[in-house]
């Protein structure tokens, strides 16, 4: 699955096709995106006045873990090169102060880490 799209660049999309006049095909080329997002961000401005459609937000709960918590756990695993989870998670309640379950440091590393 690809990254999403930032605003940023979906913003960049409605000034070149309703401010430059420029075409679907030559945004999707010169973003590259699909025409298909191309499309859907201008709908979406054309419908909602914004870049995204007003409904979508994210699922689920917010993640326990922020940023510097996972480029801790990253450098654990640059250093060490394997771990076992429940040190790590010890690792992390001990220097970052965050008490994390088995199950959710494991949802974290392969969403996050692993890749």
């Amino acid at each position: 699955m690809a990254p999403p799209t930032s605003n940023d660049l979906k913003r960049r999309i409605v000034s070149w096709y309703f401010i430059e006049k420029r075409t679907e095909a030559w945004i999707s080329r010169h973003a590259n995106v699909s025409v298909g997002l191309v499309s859907k961000v201008v709908n979406n401005y054309r419908r909602h006045g914004d870049v995204s459609y007003p409904l979508s937000h994210s699922r689920g709960r917010q993640s326990t873990l922020d940023d510097g918590d996972l480029q801790y756990i990253r450098a654990v695993f640059q250093m060490r090169g394997t771990s076992y989870l429940d040190e790590l998670q010890t690792k992390l309640q001990t220097v970052r102060g965050v008490h994390i379950s088995l199950a959710t440091l494991h949802q974290q590393y392969n969403r996050h880490i692993s890749q």
